[in-house]
């Protein structure tokens, strides 16, 4: 299979069998800050390790999700009954229901 790029250079995939070539890791723990996340360790939960990448995009989305709210109660003339804020943690379920909607492939939205 011959491909191009946008100057024109052409190239191919090598011949032969492919396969995949696994890399083992040999170093010490060179690069590794553990001030930046001292809590984390071996034993730490797939949540816990979520939480330290997600938990700032998180609470962004909490804001904006209540600030958007609140924008939109502010336009209606006889808009809703004012709601309470989302928290973090109903943030929370609402994306872990998301992500599992897409694993769980039901007939019905109510099933899930």
């Amino acid at each position: 299979m011959v491909f191009k790029s946008g100057s024109g250079q052409q190239w191919t995939r090598p011949s032969g069998p492919q396969r995949g070539v696994v890399h083992t890791f040999t170093g010490g723990l060179r690069g590794t800050i553990n001030s930046e996340a001292p809590h984390s360790n071996d034993s730490s939960s797939p949540l816990s390790v979520f939480l330290l990448y997600f938990a700032e995009i998180i609470t962004l989305l909490v804001v904006e999700t209540n600030r958007y709210y609140h924008d939109h109660l502010d336009r209606c003339d006889e808009g809703p009954s004012p709601q309470p804020d989302v928290t973090e943690a109903e943030m929370l379920v609402f994306l872990a229901v998301t992500i599992q909607m897409g694993h769980c492939i039901w007939d019905k939205l109510t099933d899930h």
